[in-house]
């Protein structure tokens, strides 16, 4: 609630913004009423993770768009049957999260963030969002889902 407040008092201020605390496997909102739906580094933390993408997809108008960030596990818990942060039910696969994704959504699309040199486990200075990276020498730390329920882009 806490994040609520400080979000309303500065950017809520002329109503341009609405911010609410809710349950994000039963939003608030008629279906098809929301434009955009953000979700950074959220679903690891649901253990309904499934039925957040469907409520994401329900509320989402017919040409909405989902943007949804998720740590990949292949760098933070890539041996680890249980995540090492405490705060998180599940870390998902790049593989399995697309596929997670594309449960609710038609066009997807993956993104990368922060890229780690696997052999020395160093961070790229440069953390900006680009093409989903996932090779031998260098992966994305952050996977990211861009979606709609239909194609925006030719299939």
């Amino acid at each position: 609630l806490d994040s609520v407040r400080y979000a309303r008092g500065r950017f809520g201020k002329n109503e341009e913004a609405v911010f609410i605390c809710a349950d994000g496997v039963n939003l608030p909102f008629s279906d098809g009423s929301i434009d955009v739906v953000t979700s950074f580094e959220t679903i690891e933390h649901v253990e309904q993770y499934d039925r957040l993408l469907a409520e994401f997809s329900r509320v989402l108008k017919q040409d909405g768009i989902l943007i949804c960030s998720t740590p990949n596990r292949g760098i933070f818990s890539p041996r680890n049957d249980t995540p090492p942060n405490p705060f998180h039910i599940k870390e998902f696969w790049p593989g399995e999260f697309e596929q997670l994704v594309r449960s609710s959504f038609v066009d997807v699309v993956i993104y990368g963030q922060c890229d780690v040199t696997l052999a020395d486990n160093s961070v790229e200075r440069d953390c900006g969002v680009h093409d989903f990276t996932d090779n031998e020498i260098i992966s994305s730390a952050y996977i990211i889902a861009v979606a709609t329920k239909i194609y925006k882009r030719k299939p």
